[in-house]
């Protein structure tokens, strides 16, 4: 009968029927929980300056200077962003003109295309719409200048335009 007795007890503790006051001893142990979250990120390397170089003012029949450059975005893998050039430092009157200045009070309009053909402006207004894929999108500037007409216009003209990516 004692034998018995064991063996109901030993069923009843295999199955938690026994309240934990009636066992002898308890365990514990640890579950370490963790969990590591980053941010989206991007990043943003220009390849080169766009450089229309030296023109003769005039040269009735050289053409507007033109200059491509590139640049790369990378933005984490699925999120989406949009991308904008800004007017630069002396912006033009409209959203798809920019200005260099010779550092005084000249000025020299250039536009930013998105194309070969000159067609599809890098307009401020418009920020150009992507999806991140976590390696580096490139991205192609073409670069078209007004060649001053008068020689009072002579000298270097410069502008820097900001690249903004926002996500």
């Amino acid at each position: 009968m004692k034998s018995s007795k064991l063996k109901l007890a030993a069923i009843l503790v295999a199955l938690g029927m026994v309240p934990a006051s009636v066992m002898a001893a308890t365990a514990t142990g640890t579950l370490n929980v963790a969990a590591a979250f980053s941010s989206a990120t991007a990043n943003v390397v220009v390849a080169g300056p766009i450089d229309f170089g030296t023109t003769q003012i005039d040269g009735a029949n050289t053409p507007n200077p033109t200059s491509t450059t590139t640049f790369t975005v990378t933005v984490t893998n699925g999120v989406a962003y949009t991308l904008n050039l800004d007017g630069g430092l002396a912006p033009g009157v409209a959203t798809n003109t920019r200005n260099m200045s010779d550092g005084g009070t000249n000025t020299l309009e250039y536009f930013l295309f998105q194309d070969t053909g000159l067609v599809a402006y890098w307009d401020t207004a418009t920020p150009v719409s992507a999806s991140g894929t976590g390696s580096a999108q490139t991205y192609t500037v073409f670069g078209a200048s007004q060649k001053p007409t008068l020689s009072s216009f002579a000298g270097s003209y410069t502008d820097t335009v900001t690249i903004t990516v926002a996500y």
